[in-house]
């Protein structure tokens, strides 16, 4: 975790987002760290809260996580998508 932190560090990356959550593949490690970047957000791979100290926002939309229902569970603040947080292009996949 330390050298894939200083190469992200080296970038100089503005937000870290994680895309794996607490999912088997996942390293929480890295984020853990509050190295990789000024702000971090977890997205995708974890559809609820990490609850996680290190974790500074989650993306997702109204139907996964209502802001007035959720937002007071959640410890990061909600940041929601308009219509979807699943990023899809229908367009060009017909």
């Amino acid at each position: 975790d330390r050298q894939a932190s200083a190469l992200v560090r080296s970038d100089g990356a503005d937000v870290a987002v994680d895309l794996m959550g607490l999912t088997r593949r996942g390293r929480p490690g890295l984020m853990a760290r509050r190295e990789l970047a000024p702000v971090q957000a977890a997205y995708m791979g974890w559809a609820a809260s990490p609850a996680a100290p290190y974790i500074d926002y989650t993306v997702a939309d109204r139907l996964v996580a209502p802001p007035e229902q959720f937002g007071p569970l959640f410890r990061e603040r909600l940041v929601h998508m308009p219509h979807s947080y699943y990023v899809n292009d229908y367009a060009s996949s017909a």
